[in-house]
């Protein structure tokens, strides 16, 4: 038995994101939030009143939990806490008057909510703080009170700038885990006066030096106008004496200080991204870079991980001083500095290449070299040879802009014609890094002047680099040595593509295999493009290629109206093409009366010759050439005739023996459908021809499946139905016997079934004769019933052909019971068949229904035709809807039909009849309420198809959760 527990948190997800999942029991729902409901956020600054509601009653739930549910509230780990005021409105409602002026909520009513629900976050562990300008006085030092005794509380991020009170920090200690930004909003970067103070700086320095087993560090300074960055908090620790054990240090717009290297003996992990422009400009500020590394490396730090925007001298002398790197990342995508400064600070790339990652060859699991303008550090043939060596890489991520895909720019490399870069790194790649998953290609923009260029430029640029690259993708040929286990998955940085690129030939041939499934052949309608795409199509299928993954063929048409294409010009494109497919297992062929006869017989013994072909679905009506004879070996065959696209269609006389030699010819059939239309020439005239035919030579087919729609069962098949577990009869022919004969037939048919000892577990009729019922009184084990009367011209069996339904359903459907999961009466018209409280009883003892459909006409909802004298005591509709609730707990939907009162209403009097009858049925299904042991879980969904087949159904808990009834949805 498999726990909800052992699932993982992405199939949690999944499970949580349907709309109609409801939770069974408490405990379920326990289980369930504490893996789903990890993270929270609560932000009342919004322009949605609805959404400010609703973050109102969240808080309600949680300050409740305590004594109602604290299982789930003890699921939230993270807790996102942004606005805590109305005032607080985002810049595109600042002028807003309607939501300033607005009544939802007052500060001190919402602080009177929001601080008791943060006293009952007792497991929580990650707390984000993003004061903003209008939270309300005070608020701040009580959050930080509060949320700082939280027991297990190791993570604090937190926005320095609209911090209240400085002395709120102060309360945080023992923490694991700091952020801290001290970013100005865009929107208020014109005020000068903001920005974060000396004693702000100075509490959250406090907040460090109280947690002295902090292992992750993480800073933005951003625009603030502040002297108090990294530095002075750093020679503040160190004042006090502490030395933090770092393990991880990430900064953001800021210059690492040295004063901060006591902290970093034991750090693994170091991220300095977005570099100031207005620091790396100056000389101070890239001196200070460049001395930062140099004491990195006099430490004899050995980092495991690092990430920048740039690669000064000093970095590459640190990364040449030892070994054991495993991630290095340069993304110097928002880095905004002068070329001139640019080359002035960074290394060059091959000492990086060919001195720096020497040391680390064995070690190096992730290279990813993002960049924004084309420079030195895109990738060079010449760099092969140490990505060669990198024989652990499980990710690399490089840069290929003009010059290296021989586009338009002067530094192109003069070798790209005879091989290009990008091929050099791909067979560098497949012959040496085995263990690479992944491979980024990036296309940075020819130089930085690009930069002020419109967007469309640049879209337009990155376009054509990204279509260069595609090409040179599909061009190229994996070595021989290489092995689709081998080769990475490749992503191309495209702003609008679909990242999932074919890596080689071998690569899209299994691509193709999981995906090119199905080919359909269609030149029928009247546009010269489709005529010509389909043609297209035919040559490309001609050309072999990937053609083996085409497992399925639909042909719809070989020929079109008005166009110029002969017809022996589309057997010339044909022939080649289908004797391409030679992996085909599924064939569809409907022609039109447009086609060919010499192109039928073409496609005939071609296709017939599949060696993997085994079902075979065609239909006969404009076939021009007896084709069924070339097939054997089938296990699955459906034949269709209806009326043909012009009066002189008609069925050729040789087709009832075609079939019966194609059935001879397939002795392992399991699977037959047979369907007809109306008229005369119609293959139902011979069907006991077709089976006579095969009972003389002796075959026996051990059929499965049965499906006759239009004919009727006659006595030649039974000795091939022994077999059966799925069987449906449905439209049976009237012009071709009397009354009389039909029924006979009928009722033989069923005794065979019983005599043969055929174990159904689908059936779907139009009618249900004695016999059927006497069949499903002898055994047990039905899955599927389905009587679908919902054609007027067996009128005639009204009389004779149908048993008292009583005799069904208390005796015939009691032995399948613990089976059935699908039961459908669907009736055009009004009789026994119609759901009687009578039969709530058996219907009760049906646990395993998924799927039931009934009829309620006027006897059953208290109107015409003699009504049910207890409607008035209690509706029919709610005696049902009380059975399922107690006896179906897996029943999904519901069905209620309104059949017609009698035969004779027909037409705009019918209409009005049935538009009454499904009034009176929505009434009764809104007015039911449901027993008190229900669960909204364990109820269906209730359709009322016909006139209003556009609502449905749901449960749903009504007058505050104190009972449960149906409510409308529009049905899209």
């Amino acid at each position: 038995m498999m726990l909800l527990s052992s699932l993982s948190n992405e199939i949690l997800l999944e499970i949580s994101s349907c709309k109609n999942l409801r939770l069974t029991c408490t405990g379920f729902g326990d289980i369930f939030a504490s893996d789903v409901l990890h993270t929270l956020g609560i932000d009342i600054r919004v322009e949605d009143k609805e959404k400010i509601t609703s973050t109102l009653n969240m808080l309600k739930w949680m300050a409740g939990g305590k004594f109602v549910h604290q299982g789930r509230v003890d699921a939230i780990r993270c807790l996102h806490l942004r606005s805590i005021s109305i005032s607080n409105l985002p810049s595109s409602d600042e002028d807003n008057d309607d939501l300033k002026s607005s009544n939802i909520v007052s500060d001190e009513e919402l602080m009177n909510l929001l601080l008791p629900a943060l006293k009952a976050l007792s497991n929580l562990q990650s707390f984000s703080w993003f004061p903003q300008a209008n939270d309300p006085e005070l608020s701040h030092e009580a959050v930080a009170r509060i949320v700082s005794q939280l027991p297990r509380l190791g993570h604090l991020a937190i926005d320095l700038v609209f911090l209240q009170s400085s002395t709120a920090l102060a309360h945080f200690k023992n923490l694991s885990s700091i952020e801290a930004g001290a970013q100005v909003p865009v929107r208020l970067r014109h005020i000068a006066a903001l920005g974060v103070t000396v004693s702000t700086v100075d509490a959250f320095t406090r907040v460090i030096i109280q947690s002295p087993k902090l292992r992750d560090f993480g800073f933005v300074l951003g625009d603030s106008k502040t002297d108090h960055g990294l530095g002075y908090i750093s020679q503040q620790c160190n004042k006090s004496g502490i030395r933090l054990p770092l393990d991880r240090l990430r900064l953001r717009k800021c210059v690492p200080s040295p004063e901060i290297l006591p902290h970093l003996f034991h750090l693994t992990t170091i991220e300095i991204l977005e570099s100031p422009s207005c620091l790396m400009e100056t000389k101070e500020g890239r001196q200070s870079l460049e001395e930062f590394w140099r004491l990195v490396t006099k430490s004899q730090l050995r980092l495991q991980h690092i990430s920048v925007d740039l690669v000064p001298h000093s970095l590459v002398d640190y990364l040449k001083s030892y070994e054991g790197l495993k991630s290095f990342k340069l993304h110097n995508f928002y880095l905004y500095i002068n070329q001139s400064v640019l080359d002035d600070i960074v290394a060059t790339t091959e000492q990086f290449y060919y001195e720096a990652l020497v040391n680390h060859y064995s070690t190096l699991r992730l290279l990813d070299l993002n960049l924004a303008y084309e420079d030195k550090w895109c990738f060079r043939r010449t760099y092969a040879s140490t990505i060669a060596k990198c024989r652990s890489l499980e990710f690399l991520g490089l840069g290929l802009g003009f010059g290296q895909l021989g586009g338009t720019t002067t530094s192109q490399d003069p070798l790209e014609k005879d091989q290009p870069n990008l091929h050099v790194l791909l067979d560098t790649i497949a012959i040496n890094c085995v263990s690479l998953k992944t491979l980024a290609l990036y296309n940075p923009l020819p130089n930085q002047i690009t930069s002020h260029v419109p967007y469309s430029g640049r879209y337009h640029q990155r376009k054509t680099m990204w279509a260069i690259m595609m090409r040179k993708i599909d061009k190229w040929v994996a070595p021989t040595s290489a092995t689709v286990g081998s080769l990475p998955t490749v992503w191309l940085s495209r702003e609008d593509c679909q990242n999932l690129r074919l890596t080689c030939n071998i690569f899209a041939d299994v691509f193709a295999f999981n995906v090119l499934r199905s080919l359909t052949i269609s030149p029928r309608r009247k546009d010269e493009h489709n005529i010509q795409s389909t043609f297209d199509m035919l040559k490309w299928m001609a050309g072999g290629g990937r053609i083996n993954a085409v497992q399925a063929l639909r042909i719809e048409a070989t020929s079109s109206e008005g166009s110029s294409i002969t017809e022996q010009q589309v057997i010339e494109l044909l022939t080649p093409a289908l004797n391409a497919l030679q992996n085909i297992q599924r064939l569809r062929w409907y022609p039109t009366d447009n086609d060919t006869k010499s192109t039928h017989q073409v496609i005939a013994g071609i296709v017939s010759k599949y060696p993997q072909l085994n079902h075979l679905d065609v239909t006969l009506t404009n076939m021009k050439y007896p084709i069924l004879s070339y097939f054997n070996n089938l296990t699955f065959l459906e034949c269709k005739v209806f009326k043909g696209d012009s009066p002189s269609t008609g069925m050729p006389a040789a087709h009832p023996d075609e079939l019966s030699q194609v059935l001879i010819q397939s002795p392992k059939l399991r699977s037959l459908s047979l369907s007809r239309a109306s008229g005369p020439g119609a293959l139902g005239d011979t069907l006991s021809q077709v089976f006579n035919r095969c009972n003389e030579s002796g075959t026996v087919l051990q059929l499965r499946s049965l499906n006759l729609n239009g004919h009727l069962p006659c006595r030649e098949l039974h000795p091939h139905i022994s077999h059966l577990s799925s069987l449906q009869i449905l439209d049976c022919p009237i012009s071709d016997t009397t009354v009389e004969e039909r029924l006979d037939m009928f009722q033989e048919f069923w005794v065979a079934i019983t005599k043969s000892e055929a174990q159904l577990q689908e059936i779907t009729v139009d009618r249900v004769p004695t016999s059927l019922v006497n069949y499903l009184c002898s055994y047990r084990g039905l899955k599927s019933f389905k009587l679908l009367n919902r054609y007027r011209r067996i009128a005639d069996l009204a009389e004779g052909g149908y048993l008292d339904a009583e005799r069904f359903y208390n005796e015939a459907l009691v032995n399948h019971v613990s089976t059935l999961e699908a039961l459908d009466v669907e009736l055009d018209y009004e009789d026994q068949w119609c759901f009687n409280r009578s039969y709530k009883d058996t219907i009760k003892k049906c646990k395993r229904l998924r799927f039931l459909g009934l009829g309620v006409g006027y006897g059953q909802l208290g109107g015409l035709n003699d009504p049910d004298p207890l409607e008035k005591d209690e509706p029919n509709v709610h005696a049902l809807l009380d059975a399922i609730a107690v006896g179906c707990p897996l029943l999904k939907t519901l069905n209620l039909y309104n059949p017609l009162p009698d035969r004779s209403d027909q037409g705009m009097a019918g209409h009005y009849q049935i538009k009454g009858m499904w009034e009176i049925t929505n009434l009764k299904v809104r007015q039911w309420v449901a027993p008190p042991s229900s669960d909204v879980g364990l109820l269906p969904r209730v359709y009322i198809p016909g006139y209003g087949g556009r609502f449905f159904y749901v449960p749903a808990y009504k007058d505050e959760g104190k009972c449960i009834q149906f409510i409308p949805q529009r049905r899209y």
